[in-house]
């Protein structure tokens, strides 16, 4: 056939787009099929995910008619995501179990193994923040917003200064501890900033029973007395003693609207990673450096949170982060272990159902061919002789709440619009496009060439992976 009008005999019903003539979609499978005997159905079949997810290919090839408009397949492929979103979710976790970020932060085997270290280390910073505060009359660490420290730091030190290119500095500057909009200086965002701060640090204590003694409330308060006429300048100092307090004993980053994971706090609090940062607000003469005509004066009024759009989506981010953290139950790392008396029930009802009832005086097991005069004695034979069974169910029903980790931050990230990275999982081989290879379709530089690398700016510096969208 032609076009597509007419009945298709490998497929049953009306010809797919393109059908089998000349250059059509219809025309690759067709081929296959004369020259290595398969036929449509098996060749889909053959690339199906094991999650059984569709491809957007998949769908248009199973599900929608051959007179769907572009605008139509996809709205219809978006649908068929929403009501199967459960296969997506399984997708995504068999792609991304093996992640070490996701290890990390979802397995329970490992946030058990790093849970009992990160309470000692956050008790001890506790008591070192108190100390030192004690010693020095001040806290350490807060950022210094004069202006030649800010063009010191945007430069990456002083021997740039005079070099560098002023839009480069900008940008760079920009970067320091991840973005935070110019509005965050609003006297009412500085308010509720200081509000949701000391919040966090009230409730994370209380989870991890650190104790809030006299000397701690002293550094906690820094010298600063917060009153209803305290200056913005004040309350701004306020809010980085509380900043800096919970990214030393909690591992949050309160301007960036993340919480580190066990493994990676403890490297911080032992120093093995030095790069990973917490957000301050910017100094204001930052949004003057470069900027061509976004940049803004120093001495410039500041502008609500409502009054910039980025500035906007920035504060719903952070703030219904911090809210859900504040009505949460319990630490989500908690949450997120096996309940071991569960556990052990689950393994216990696992071994009775291996049991194998013969007949009065024969037993016997699904593990092994061996017979006993009474269930006692099966029983005592599966503990004893076939732990290594019972080990790989343990590991299956641990994984099993692995999964149930990771499904619950995938719906959380879809309810608040999030859509989930693929931390730098490549599909289909090394080359871009349709047509797979090194250019797919076009060849090198032709239509298969990609959209070029994409790097995910949500994720902390030190975990950024960069996809290219050519190799997806």
């Amino acid at each position: 056939g032609g076009g597509g009008g007419g009945y298709d005999h490998r497929r049953g019903g009306r010809g797919g787009r393109g059908g089998g003539g000349r250059g059509g979609r219809g025309s690759k499978p067709y081929d296959r099929q004369r020259e290595g005997g398969r036929g449509d159905d098996e060749y889909h079949h053959q690339m199906e995910d094991p999650s059984g997810a569709l491809t957007f290919r998949q769908f248009a090839f199973k599900h929608l008619p051959n007179d769907a408009t572009p605008q139509e397949a996809e709205e219809k492929y978006e649908q068929y995501k929403i009501e199967n979103a459960h296969l997506f979710h399984e997708q995504y976790f068999m792609r991304q179990k093996n992640d070490p970020w996701m290890q990390r932060t979802f397995d329970p085997r490992l946030l058990e193994s790093n849970q009992g270290k990160r309470l000692e280390l956050a008790k001890e910073q506790s008591e070192k923040f108190a100390k030192g505060f004690a010693e020095i009359g001040s806290v350490e660490g807060l950022p210094d917003y004069s202006e030649a420290t800010t063009e010191a730091a945007a430069d990456g030190g002083e021997e740039n200064m005079e070099t560098e290119d002023p839009e480069k500095k900008a940008k760079r500057a920009r970067r320091i501890g991840g973005f935070v909009p110019r509005e965050a200086w609003h006297m009412d965002r500085l308010k509720h900033d200081l509000t949701v701060a000391r919040s966090l640090i009230e409730k994370l204590n209380s989870e991890k029973e650190i104790p809030n003694s006299p000397e701690l409330a002293n550094a906690l308060q820094n010298n600063v007395s917060i009153n209803a006429k305290s200056s913005a300048e004040d309350i701004a100092k306020a809010i980085d003693t509380c900043v800096v307090y919970l990214w030393n004993v909690h591992g949050i980053d309160y301007y960036g609207g993340r919480e580190t994971n066990p493994h990676d706090y403890i490297e911080i609090a032992e120093g093995r990673n030095v790069r990973a940062k917490c957000s301050f607000r910017k100094p204001l003469s930052t949004f003057a450096l470069g900027g061509g005509e976004h940049a803004v004066p120093a001495d410039a009024p500041i502008e609500p949170i409502e009054a910039n759009e980025i500035a906007t989506k920035w504060s719903k981010r952070v703030d219904s982060t911090w809210s859900e953290r504040l009505t949460c139950l319990s630490d989500p790392v908690v949450l997120r272990l096996v309940d071991e008396a569960d556990l052990e029930n689950k393994i216990e009802e696992w071994i009775k159902a291996q049991v194998v009832v013969f007949d009065e005086s024969r037993f016997g097991s699904t593990l092994s061919s061996k017979l006993f005069i009474a269930e006692e004695f099966v029983l005592k034979h599966i503990k004893t002789k076939q732990t290594e069974a019972i080990e790989k169910e343990r590991n299956r029903l641990i994984d099993e709440k692995y999964k149930e980790n990771v499904f619950e931050y995938l719906r959380a990230e879809e309810a608040k619009g999030n859509k989930p990275t693929l931390r730098g999982i490549k599909r289909g081989g090394s080359g871009g496009g349709r047509g797979g290879g090194r250019g797919g379709r076009g060849g090198r530089r032709g239509r298969g060439g990609g959209r070029g690398p994409y790097t995910d700016l949500d994720a902390t510096t030190n975990e950024r992976v960069v996809i290219d969208y050519g190799e997806i």
